[in-house]
């Protein structure tokens, strides 16, 4: 029944991908805008999607760290899309944090790169994320290669070169992950990669055009579509849909606010719910749109082919109703529409 059911999937699926990716929910972020602000909202993902259980781990671990964004509003500083290191405040003061000036201008920040790395200071790119536009960021560490990378949309925008005998060592900041939102963030965040490793050209080409299943090593993907049954705040990694202790949690955090450089001292962590909209993906984010459904691999070829809701449960590919699916099949992992 699998191997007639799916080649049928991959005709009907095909034509029809814009019209699911017109439908797409992203998480919406409405935070304040003041150094002064008390409450702020964020995304924290574990960092045992990686792998990692202790800090040390994080040494010389090569990551990288990428989602789609959508910036509505500007703080003076802060406008922290992502953070990778420590969790404990909502703020910039992570391995490496991923924010905007109040004119737009990237910043790759941290005491990662102003000190474990010995850039001496936070990084201004010159290069600048709009307002009120799609655009795909990512982040990747390389320790092979010795660099942080800058990458926007479907290129490389920046390149930072270390020196080959530094490394990240251990920080005194718990819990610790990736966090996304963070400190004066307002706007949408959709589709987060984590890979374990620094991606290649054609792995940011892949991750652009939504075919995420080229990717080896990718150890989380949050579509960020549905929150989990059950829940008030959780988000299914799809790498891993039935394992929610790899759940995306959506917190408000409260506690003092000693400013820009400290940010929201993590006194209460409150899971929250989310703010949801939805976005025209087609025409925001002029992507390709193919959603890798050309690389589907029929039954056999590739391990047996598995399907999941949006929720992170598995459903019987016998018993499809019409909707979005995130099919898995061997390494290799699909978002798909179902239609009558």
């Amino acid at each position: 029944m699998k191997k007639f059911l799916l080649p049928v999937l991959v005709a009907a699926v095909s034509p029809l991908m814009a019209n699911a990716q017109a439908e797409n929910p992203a998480l919406t972020f409405i935070n304040n805008t003041s150094n002064t602000t008390t409450t702020e909202d964020r995304l924290d993902v574990p960092a045992s999607v990686i792998d990692v259980t202790t800090q040390s781990q994080l040494s010389v671990q090569s990551i990288t760290i990428g989602c789609w964004a959508r910036m509505t509003n500007r703080a003076e500083e802060g406008n922290v899309i992502f953070v990778y290191g420590g969790l404990n405040h909502n703020n910039g003061n992570g391995l490496i944090v991923l924010k905007t000036k109040s004119s737009g201008e990237i910043v790759l920040g941290g005491f990662g790169i102003r000190e474990r790395l010995g850039f001496g200071a936070d990084q201004a790119t010159g290069v600048t994320l709009p307002l009120n536009e799609w655009h795909y960021l990512a982040v990747a560490i390389d320790f092979e290669n010795y660099e942080v990378r800058l990458c926007l949309d479907n290129a490389i925008a920046k390149t930072l070169t270390f020196d080959s005998s530094k490394e990240f060592g251990s920080f005194d900041d718990s819990p610790f992950g990736f966090g996304f939102g963070q400190l004066c963030y307002n706007g949408a965040i959709d589709d987060i990669h984590i890979v374990k490793r620094a991606i290649t050209d054609s792995d940011l080409k892949n991750l652009y055009e939504d075919k995420a299943n080229n990717v080896s090593d990718l150890k989380a993907w949050y579509t960020l579509d549905e929150v989990r049954q059950g829940s008030s705040g959780h988000f299914a990694n799809m790498m891993a849909p039935t394992d929610n202790t790899q759940d995306a949690i959506y917190y408000r955090v409260t506690g003092q606010a000693p400013g820009w450089a400290g940010g929201i001292i993590d006194n209460t962590r409150t899971e929250s719910t989310p703010n949801m909209s939805t976005i025209d993906a087609t025409t925001e984010r002029k992507k390709s749109g193919s959603a890798a459904i050309d690389d589907i691999v029929v039954d056999g070829e590739d391990g047996p082919a598995e399907y999941f809701n949006l929720q992170g449960v598995k459903v019987s590919a016998d018993n499809l109703v019409p909707g979005i699916y995130i099919l898995r099949q061997g390494s290799k992992t699909s978002k798909v529409l179902i239609r009558n």
